[in-house]
């Protein structure tokens, strides 16, 4: 009869602690979501994803996809495009192509629909294999039961921690002072191209190297967007993004598998890599480097240009 209490007892215990553990996170979860958010404000994607709603365009990526919609930059892009735009795209290293996968297949499932998808492939997406086993992943990310149910049965491999990171990270001092990026233009100008700074960069972007087993793995989840984007009669483009040095290391095999990738599916192409290089611009324009406020971001100046000189 006593060991029957002590069973009990345990499980009401740990019940009680599971759920004191959630109504904490429920309650931080509000604390920080009872703001408004902008998209140009925050990295998260899961404010934006609604129901039933209707987008000309849907961008996805890392950064450098994120970037399009950074600080004052959404508003800009949907009034030279004249597009209702929604940025999938989760820079500071949070999400590879198969969360990225899974953002789309979530936007879907609510009801949504977008007329074009605009994959922004920059190299350290396609060999960043790692980038799906972070786990803080969903840090930024509003807690919604929808999300949590969809992500534990559709998320990656290491889904349990990241959704267990999902919802422990409410309690951290970084969701509790949510910080959100102003509201301005990025004037900052990259002063020059840098050779040290560059090779740090790509140190960070291949922490683990560049080969063909990460490549592979990523075409395997781009095969998968690209099956989505055809059940959903989205037009699907992909873009090599530029860069102040160029092409990025990895940039001529991920260039010759994805044309082979083309040769098989109906998608639009472009690699634009260079196209803000020194060697691009016309005599008496200004350096490129005004158009970046790094090596491989663009700055407010540059994200304009591209978008009505060069954007697919």
């Amino acid at each position: 009869m006593a060991h029957r209490k002590y069973i009990f007892e345990g499980i009401l215990f740990l019940l009680l602690a599971v759920g004191g553990f959630i109504g904490i996170c429920l309650l931080c979860n509000w604390y920080t979501t009872r703001h408004t958010y902008q998209i140009g404000e925050v990295e998260s994607n899961l404010y934006f994803i609604k129901e039933n709603e209707q987008f000309d365009l849907t961008i996805m990526g890392i950064s450098h996809a994120r970037n399009f919609s950074r600080q004052a930059n959404h508003e800009i892009m949907e009034d030279i495009l004249q597009k209702k735009v929604l940025n999938l795209g989760r820079g500071n290293a949070l999400c590879g192509l198969q969360g990225q996968a899974t953002y789309l297949d979530f936007f879907f499932d609510q009801g949504n629909r977008t007329e074009e998808v605009l994959l922004v492939a920059s190299p350290p997406l396609m060999y960043g294999q790692y980038l799906d086993s972070v786990d803080i992943a969903l840090w930024d990310e509003p807690i919604r039961f929808d999300f949590f149910k969809f992500y534990l049965k559709y998320g990656g491999s290491q889904r349990h921690w990241q959704l267990f990171y999902y919802l422990r990270n409410k309690l951290r001092p970084s969701w509790l002072k949510f910080e959100r990026y102003p509201f301005r233009e990025m004037t900052e100008q990259l002063p020059e191209l840098d050779s040290e700074a560059i090779r740090k960069g790509y140190e960070l972007a291949y922490p683990y190297g560049v080969n063909d087993t990460m490549l592979f793995e990523n075409l395997n989840y781009l095969d998968q967007i690209i099956s989505t984007c055809e059940i959903h009669n989205s037009n699907l483009k992909i873009v090599i993004p530029p860069a102040a040095f160029g092409k990025w290391i990895g940039h001529t095999r991920l260039w010759e598998e994805l044309v082979r990738l083309k040769k098989r599916y109906d998608f639009e192409l472009y690699d634009h890599s260079e196209i803000f290089t020194d060697h691009s611009t016309k005599v008496g324009e200004k350096s490129h480097l005004t158009l970046f406020y790094d090596h491989h971001h663009l700055n407010t100046a540059g994200v304009k240009l591209y978008l009505r000189e060069y954007f697919p």
